[in-house]
């Protein structure tokens, strides 16, 4: 077999159902260099035997079996085998543009690059729900990239009336240097210790990453259903939360050292923390309706000691009205305002 170019990792659990729409869109792609590792991670389905079923008919396509351990260390498994130029996410319940690979591709080669930022497209029981591209546009390099790059990836500005500009916190809009990985010996942490693998693993990435382009093309369909991890009420997402607010700013100070930049740095990743805490509370009023359940869950949000500091230190008065408005209801207790509010469902889960 031809030495391959982009590597292509697959984490599947009980995905039986979904699996086959994604691999199609792998083996399908137009560009054909790729090497597809599929990495079973304890499934209790079908989906086992389906992955070694690939195998049988494109000698592309390499399965691991391993003991449930979940998708951050699944993604590990897959890149300690992997052998391409670059390196690319695709879960297994999602799938993707059937030229996305080669359009990604020309624009590394294009552009010079060693990784490669995209959009996508949400898709919710099957229908498309709304497509997201970059407000940012171009190839950036040296400075650029921490200024362009790595803040826009923690959070935005106070002023940007989104809270992210770019990648969501995903793994998935985006095809990285597997050199640059490798070389680093980055890796991703286990979703089971915090809540967001992708966004720990990306933040250390961009940290290394020489030059980044952007393509402003939703080439992925980012799926969810009604029952999606996203949306579920979970009792403890708003103390993960912190843990993993905490566990960045251990890793900023590591980064920057120097005062000025590791406040700036600071003040994108409390903006985060206040997006997870406006998810919770939204998560809360779809859940439950207004009652003495609800209303505890909400105050212990607004209690937590952390959040406050960040609502003292975060000039959030900057913000756009509608999350201003939310902020001024955390930071001043109103659990009626934020119900309302979070009711409103104006703010995008």
């Amino acid at each position: 077999m031809e030495k391959p170019i982009i590597s292509v990792i697959i984490p599947v659990y009980n995905m039986e159902h979904y699996l086959e729409r994604c691999m199609n869109s792998i083996i399908n792609q137009s560009f054909k260099k790729l090497e597809i590792i599929i990495v079973d991670d304890g499934s209790t389905d079908n989906s086992g035997k389906m992955c070694d079923d690939y195998t049988l008919s494109d000698d592309r396509i390499k399965v691991i079996h391993k003991e449930n351990g979940g998708l951050g260390f699944a993604r590990n498994s897959g890149i300690e085998i992997a052998t391409g130029k670059y390196i690319s996410f695709i879960d297994s319940d999602d799938y993707i543009n059937l030229d996305m690979y080669e359009k990604l591709y020309n624009t590394l080669i294009t552009e010079k690059a060693d990784t490669c930022i995209y959009g996508y497209i949400r898709m919710i029981n099957d229908n498309a729900q709304y497509i997201r591209t970059m407000p940012l546009k171009g190839t950036f390099y040296g400075k650029e990239i921490f200024r362009n790059i790595f803040l826009n990836v923690l959070g935005s500005e106070p002023i940007e009336k989104d809270d992210f500009l770019i990648l969501w916190q995903s793994s998935c809009f985006c095809i990285f240097s597997l050199d640059i990985i490798k070389n680093n010996n980055l890796s991703f942490p286990s979703e089971r210790e915090f809540i967001s693998e992708d966004y720990l693993f990306i933040t250390d990435y961009f940290i290394h990453s020489k030059r980044t382009t952007i393509l402003n093309e939703a080439l992925y369909y980012y799926c969810l259903n009604n029952v999606s991890l996203t949306k579920v009420f979970r009792e403890d997402r708003f103390n993960k939360c912190v843990v993993l607010f905490l566990e960045h700013l251990r890793r900023l100070k590591n980064y920057f050292p120097e005062e000025k930049t590791y406040n700036t740095a600071i003040q994108r990743v409390q903006r985060n923390l206040l997006a997870n805490a406006r998810i919770c509370i939204m998560q809360i009023c779809k859940a439950f309706p207004y009652n003495k359940k609800s209303c505890s869950y909400i105050s212990d949000i607004c209690k937590n000691k952390i959040l406050r500091n960040v609502l003292v230190e975060y000039p959030w008065k900057k913000n756009p009205l509608k999350y201003r408005i939310f902020n001024f209801a955390l930071f001043n207790n109103k659990i009626g305002l934020l119900y309302f509010l979070a009711s409103l469902n104006k703010l995008r889960l």
